[in-house]
C-alpha cells in the first residue's frame, strides 16, 4: 500500500472530472476522480475510479501523516505546511446514488475563519459576562438578565464564557435552515470538532426536532440521519432543539451561567498542591522516580495520548526524557505546526544554550483541562497549527517521539500557582528554567 497522497491528470479526456487522486487507506488504496486538485473556495465533487491508470501524468505526490476513515468521512492530513488537512465526505443523493465531496475547513466554513482566542479575564462577580462572536449578525440580547455582553472574535461557537483567558463553555446558535445546510454540505462536522475542544460546548437550534422531517427538496429522513451520524461522532457536544428563538436564548443563558458557576466553585476549592502530608512543589525532584513519588502518573509517549483516558480536570504536567543519559541532538527544522504565521524553528545555538544538563525534565506545563491541553500539545507536535506555542522546543529534539509525558491531577491548588512553584524549584536546583520553558510561570494573586 502506498504511503503518499497522489494527484494525477485523468487520462479520460471525455470525463468531466479531469483529475484522479489516490488515498492510502489501511484496507487498500482508494482511487477517486475529482474536479480540482485541491478544494480552494468550494467543496469538490468526486467519483470512484475502478483502478489507478498506468503511465499516468503525476502532478503531485505528498507524504501522508494520517489517512483514516471516521464514520461517513475520510480524514486526510498531509506532511506539509500548507494545504495539509482535508476531508472526503460520503453521502447519498436523490435516487440513492453515492456522492463524494472533498472539502477543507475553509471551504466548509467560508464565513467562519480561524481567529484569536479571547484573552480578557472572566468575571468573578455575580454578573455574568457572555462573549458574543463578532460575526453573529443578530445576536441574543439577554434582556432583563444580569448579563454583560462583550463582542469578541471567538475561535468556536457564537456565545461563550471564559475564565482566566480560556473558554470554559461555548454555544453555537443555529436556525433550522443553517443546521440543515451545514449537515448537507459537511460543514457541521468541522464545527463540532472545534466545539469539542472546549471543556463544555453545545449547539442550540431555534426550532423543533420534528421540523427536520418537513424540509422541502430533500428525501424524508435524510437530514435527521445526517444529524444522528454527526451527534454519534461528537457525543460530547449536545445538539439541543429549543423550539423558538426566545427559548434558545433562555437555554443559552442558563447553560453558560451554569458552566461559569461550576468553574468558579472549582477555582475556590483549588488552593494548594496535593493532599495534606504530601510533598510541596519545592520538595519535588525532577527525575522520574521523584516525580512519581510526588503523584505524577501517565508516563506515555505523545503518540499514545489518543488511546489514554486522560482526566478532564485541572492539573500540571511534565515532559521527561526516556533515556536521560543519551546525548542531546537537535533537528535543523522544527516539525511542529506554524501558529499565527510564526515559524516554530529555533536556531541550533539557541537550543544548545537553553539545554539544562543533569536533569530528566525538559518541560513543565499547566492545564485547566489536562485532556484538552495535552491533546493540543500533541497535535502541535505533528504539525497542526494549534495554540500550544509554549514548549515547542521539545519537538526539535531528535528524541521527541520517545519523550514521556506525565501529569498530576489537582484536587486542590490553582494550576498556575503549582506550575510557578515547580518552575521556581527547578530554577533553584539547576540555575535555569527547563529546556523548553521560555518564561516563568505566572502565579495567581491571592483573592482578597
Amino acid at each position: 500500500m502506498s504511503k503518499t497522497f497522489v494527484v494525477a491528470r485523468n487520462r479520460d479526456t471525455e470525463s468531466s472530472l479531469p483529475y484522479v487522486v489516490r488515498l492510502p487507506l489501511a484496507d487498500g488504496d482508494l482511487i477517486l476522480k475529482t474536479r480540482e486538485v485541491w478544494p480552494q473556495s468550494t467543496k469538490v465533487y468526486c467519483h470512484r475510479a475502478s483502478a489507478w491508470p498506468e503511465d499516468i501524468e503525476v502532478l503531485e505526490e505528498v507524504p501522508v501523516r494520517r489517512c483514516a476513515r471516521r464514520g461517513a468521512a475520510i480524514d486526510l492530513v498531509l506532511d506539509r505546511r500548507v494545504r495539509y488537512r482535508s476531508q472526503f465526505v460520503f453521502t447519498r443523493i436523490a435516487g440513492g446514488r453515492e456522492a463524494i465531496f472533498w472539502q477543507t475547513a475553509t471551504t466548509a466554513r467560508a464565513a467562519r475563519p480561524g481567529v484569536r482566542m479571547p484573552t480578557a479575564r472572566a468575571s468573578k462577580r455575580r454578573e455574568l459576562v457572555i462573549l458574543v462572536d463578532t460575526r453573529e449578525r443578530y445576536p441574543f440580547k439577554f434582556a432583563r438578565r444580569s448579563v454583560n455582553v462583550a463582542r469578541r472574535a471567538l475561535s468556536a461557537g457564537d456565545y461563550a464564557v471564559e475564565r482566566e483567558g480560556e473558554l470554559v463553555a461555548v454555544v453555537e446558535r443555529k436556525t433550522l435552515s443553517q443546521l440543515s445546510g451545514d449537515l448537507v454540505n459537511g460543514g457541521l462536522g468541522f464545527q463540532l470538532a472545534e466545539l469539542a475542544a472546549a471543556p463544555a460546548a453545545a449547539v442550540a437550534v431555534e426550532d423543533r426536532y420534528s421540523a427536520l422531517f418537513k424540509l422541502e427538496h430533500v428525501r424524508a429522513g435524510w437530514v435527521p440521519e445526517l444529524l444522528a451520524q454527526a451527534q454519534a461522532r461528537y457525543p460530547s457536544v449536545p445538539i439541543v432543539f429549543c423550539e423558538t428563538r426566545a427559548l434558545a436564548e433562555e437555554w443559552t443563558y442558563r447553560y453558560l451561567a451554569a458552566a461559569a458557576a461550576g468553574h468558579e466553585r472549582e477555582a475556590e476549592q483549588l488552593t494548594v498542591l496535593g493532599a495534606p502530608g504530601e510533598p510541596e512543589p519545592t520538595d519535588v525532584g525532577f527525575d522520574r522516580a521523584s516525580l512519581e513519588r510526588a503523584g505524577f502518573v501517565g508516563w506515555i509517549r505523545f503518540a499514545e495520548l489518543p488511546d489514554i483516558d486522560v482526566p478532564r480536570t485541572p492539573g500540571v504536567y511534565v515532559v521527561v526524557r526516556a533515556d536521560p543519559i543519551a546525548p542531546r541532538r537537535f533537528l535543523e527544522l522544527n516539525p511542529s505546526g506554524w501558529f499565527k504565521d510564526r515559524d516554530p524553528t529555533a536556531a541550533l545555538d539557541e537550543l544548545d544554550r537553553r539545554w539544562v544538563p543533569g536533569t530528566d525534565t525538559v518541560y513543565v506545563g499547566k492545564a485547566t483541562n489536562l485532556r484538552t491541553r495535552l491533546d493540543q500539545y500533541r497535535r502541535h507536535g505533528i504539525g497542526e497549527p494549534v495554540g500550544h506555542w509554549g514548549g515547542r522546543y521539545i519537538w526539535q529534539l531528535v528524541e521527541a517521539p520517545e519523550l514521556l509525558v506525565a501529569w498530576r491531577v489537582l484536587d486542590r491548588g490553582d494550576p498556575r500557582n503549582v506550575e510557578a512553584d515547580l518552575l521556581a524549584a527547578f530554577e533553584r536546583r539547576y540555575g535555569a528554567l527547563p529546556f523548553a520553558n521560555l518564561t516563568r510561570g505566572r502565579a495567581r494573586p491571592p483573592s482578597t
